[in-house]
């Protein structure tokens, strides 16, 4: 009676343990790659669209792509996507690279949109409240157009810090019909690409 209760014991323990462990490891790589695949996907994706773009000056999707990352897979994951495809797309910019303080800001908000998409990004109680309705709409377009009002207002600033010898108002002056460009198309683009992505990805 003792070694069969002993013999229950021992099998319990090596099924909490050790089987316990083999079926939480697997699962815990899983997540793991799945995590690296979306990233590596995601940033393949921001920095070809950029260099096709590239010759189109101040339209560009990369922004779009990493709030779009961010929004559908978290915060975290949009972070990183945004500084890995920033930091390589900036460091072989088809233009030249930028001054560093130039090119610092960039990755920064190219990192903070990934960010901005992971904080908009629903939870499970909410996803039904994104539908894609002109009001959802106006809400994702309105933080395409502050985030990319945010990214031309610091970039000029800096723009004029270094090549106006502070003039910043020049740098503005100069930069207008480019920042407008890039407003309406990154409002646009927020708008239509944003919400049907989410839609057709987490619909299955």
């Amino acid at each position: 009676m003792q070694k069969e209760e002993h013999k229950e014991t021992k099998i319990s323990k090596l099924s909490s343990n050790g089987f316990g462990q083999a079926c939480q490891e697997p699962y815990t790589y899983q997540k793991v790659s799945i995590k690296v695949t979306l990233t590596a996907i995601f940033t393949a994706l921001a920095i070809g669209s950029s260099y096709i773009l590239a010759p189109l000056i101040n339209i560009e999707v990369m922004s779009v792509i990493l709030f779009i990352a961010g929004f559908l897979y978290g915060k975290y994951i949009g972070m990183v996507v945004g500084l890995t495809s920033s930091l390589i797309y900036y460091g072989w910019n088809p233009f030249g690279v930028a001054p560093l303080p130039l090119y610092l800001v960039c990755v920064g908000c190219m990192t903070f949109v990934g960010l901005i998409g992971g904080i908009a990004k629903p939870n499970q109680n909410q996803v039904r409240k994104f539908e894609i309705n002109r009001l959802n709409v106006a809400k994702i377009a309105l933080i395409g157009f502050l985030y990319t009002f945010l990214f031309d207002l610091t970039t000029n600033i800096v723009y004029g810090w270094i090549y106006y010898s502070g003039n910043i108002l020049l740098a503005f002056i100069t930069g207008f019909p480019f920042m407008i460009i890039h407003l309406v198309c990154n409002t646009i683009m927020f708008a239509l690409l944003v919400l049907p992505t989410y839609r057709a990805v987490t619909a299955f």
